[in-house]
């Protein structure tokens, strides 16, 4: 675990100098020559020299100086905004992985320091867990990084919203990491209840209780599997005066899909523990609105599940009555996170009178073929609603992308024998598709968004903030949302 120290002592000794060059103005940032010895700045000028930097293009110059190293990281202050130096200390991340006490020299704006420890902490995330050898590539060696300011305080108290934030993140990203042999529904549930300390109101609902509560169509998703479900109940109250929820949250929480009789094969089956990746980024909002004390009123409410496959297993052509009286064909049990999040959202809206709902789910492989891994799938029946999430994913890198949902989609999910099928009768807008069916579920006058993030719950190679592997989208934009909206 890394310290973030932001009330540096200027003698603290550094085996990681790390410096700002404009690449534009061809200068440093603040106080460079007298944080360095003259030999230090005899081997930076001509390192600058013989490497051409950074006009090479290269994000970072390291000059060795016996046992410690002096950064240089290229920027342009025009570009320079709050994401920036979050990449940018996502990137530090690797560059110092060997490193044990580094300090960063901030230039202009106390921010930039936060911003930077922000994305260090995003960046350097490791699901290590599972290794028995520490071998570097898997752990870094860096204690602490400072922050040496001059011209005002730099505080740890800041820097805690920050802090919140990405431990969230991290969090989430350690649940959808988690094997399904490790994670099931009941010790999800476990975790969860955790969260009890920061704050958080907890409800978990057993196997009975769903069943007297009529969670058909989730429990005919879990009726297979001898992990046994559970719905998970978590509230924030941060305004005492207000009785009724600002936003309610709704996450997919499937902890393996095996697709059910509609059985996944080969490739397939990989990594179908991040199936409850939509469920990790409402348990991380909720957590982190409880640590910075937001002063909403926010629910979240998951379904934890696992389909299996045996001889009880739900069968292609069953008909299954909803919690919300609606009957459903199911044509495809690989379809099933639409089935859980049905029950979800007829129950947040009966229990909670919820008028404000975003749901979250690695819904379908088809948002994939729209989007690629560089946008979230959106769909709502409000445009507002619609634009406010659009600006926040904007604003925080967690981009959206509005798709349709409408009578187009919709039909393609009538059925001859019940209300409507769970899949469509097209190959054609699989999303949309899942989207409308989903819509069918939410109460006239509710402003509703889905988002399907089937593409941007995982990092196959890495980005500067996602290291490979889950990624915890959604709670950045969510967390956004609500501080920027209530």
């Amino acid at each position: 675990m890394v310290k973030y120290i932001f009330e540096n002592k200027k003698n603290d000794k550094f085996d990681a100098k790390i410096f700002l060059f404009d690449k534009k103005e061809k200068k440093f940032g603040t106080y460079f020559e007298e944080n360095l010895s003259k030999n230090e700045l005899t081997l930076i000028k001509e390192t600058i020299k013989r490497e051409n930097f950074p006009e090479n293009k290269k994000d970072f110059s390291v000059i060795s100086v016996g046992a410690s190293k002096v950064i240089l990281a290229s920027f342009d202050e025009s570009k320079a905004d709050d994401l920036f130096f979050q990449k940018l200390g996502g990137k530090l991340s690797n560059v110092l992985f060997e490193s044990e006490k580094a300090v960063y020299y901030v230039r202009e704006k106390a921010e930039e320091a936060y911003h930077l420890a922000y994305g260090y902490e995003l960046g350097s995330y490791r699901f290590d867990k599972y290794f028995t050898k520490k071998e570097s590539s898997h752990y870094s060696t860096l204690q602490s990084l400072s922050f040496a300011f001059e011209k005002e305080k730099l505080s740890e108290k800041a820097y805690a919203d920050f802090s919140a934030v990405a431990s969230s993140v991290n969090l989430a990203r350690d649940l959808v990491n988690e094997p399904a042999n490790v994670l099931t529904p009941k010790t999800y549930a476990d975790e969860i209840k955790k969260l009890k300390k920061c704050g958080l109101e907890i409800e978990i609902l057993d196997e009975k209780e769903l069943k007297k509560k009529d969670f058909n169509l989730l429990m005919a998703v879990a009726q297979a599997s001898d992990n046994k479900p559970y719905v998970v109940v978590m509230k924030w109250i941060g305004n005492k005066k207000q009785k009724d929820f600002d936003l309610a949250l709704v996450g997919k929480g499937v902890t393996f899909d095996s697709g059910g009789l509609n059985i996944k094969t080969g490739s397939g089956l990989e990594y179908m523990n991040y199936d409850m990746g939509g469920s990790a980024a409402v348990v991380g909002t909720l957590r982190a609105l409880a640590l910075t004390n937001s002063k909403a009123n926010v629910i979240g409410v998951v379904g934890l599940v696992e389909n299996a496959i045996a001889g009880n297993a739900t069968r292609v052509n069953d008909v299954i009555t909803s919690m919300s009286g609606q009957t459903v064909e199911i044509m495809n049990t690989d379809a099933e996170g639409r089935l859980v999040l049905a029950d979800l959202l007829t129950y947040t809206q009966q229990k909670y009178q919820a008028k404000k709902i975003v749901d979250l789910a690695t819904l379908t492989g088809a948002v994939l073929v729209c989007l690629s891994k560089a946008y979230a799938g959106l769909f709502s029946n409000h445009d507002k609603f619609a634009e406010e999430l659009l600006k926040a994913g904007v604003q925080v890198d967690e981009k959206l992308w509005r798709l349709p949902v409408d009578e187009h989609f919709n039909k393609m999910l009538d059925s001859s024998v019940a209300d409507m099928r769970n899949i469509g009768t097209s190959r054609w807008g699989g999303s949309s598709q899942g989207a409308c069916f989903l819509q069918r579920f939410i109460d006239e006058g509710v402003q509703w968004a889905h988002l399907d993030i089937a593409g941007t719950a995982d990092e196959d190679k890495g980005t500067d903030l996602n290291p490979k592997g889950a990624t915890g989208f959604g709670i950045k934009v969510l967390y956004d949302y609500v501080k920027n909206n209530f």
